[in-house]
């Protein structure tokens, strides 16, 4: 290796000594706080832009936008709870081919995912 400047250290033979390298141990980026249920999210835009979901959380994107940004949402499978009528912070969400049944008259209550009567059926 050759020396990068006259002030690192120099083994006998001129070069770089290994045992004398600085041993960076601090993150090169800093990491950003992530974002919470209902905020923006976009963990495919460049580096210096990218916005995750906190942990539990999925980035749900538009169909068919390439590139936009999602919304952070709780994602549940199939026989869990999910309430997709609260407010975006407190929402939980069915997955894909998964419906949220509602108990009747009961308006606000929790429903279950259960399997969706069609293939690409949304609710909305």
């Amino acid at each position: 290796k050759e020396p990068l400047d006259e002030k690192e250290p120099l083994d006998e033979k001129g070069t770089l000594d290994e045992k004398e390298t600085l041993d960076v141990k601090e993150p090169l980026v800093e990491e950003k706080p992530r974002a919470a249920s209902g905020e923006t999210c976009n963990d495919a835009a460049a580096p210096a832009f990218r916005t995750y979901c906190a942990e539990g959380l999925t980035c749900d994107y538009p169909g068919q936008m390439t590139g936009a940004s999602g919304v952070c949402k709780k994602i549940v499978g199939h026989g869990e709870q999910c309430n997709d009528a609260m407010p975006a912070a407190h929402a939980v969400y069915c997955g894909t081919g998964l419906q949220c049944e509602f108990p009747e008259n009961m308006p606000g209550a929790s429903g279950v995912c259960k399997q969706a009567p069609y293939p690409g059926y949304e609710h909305c």
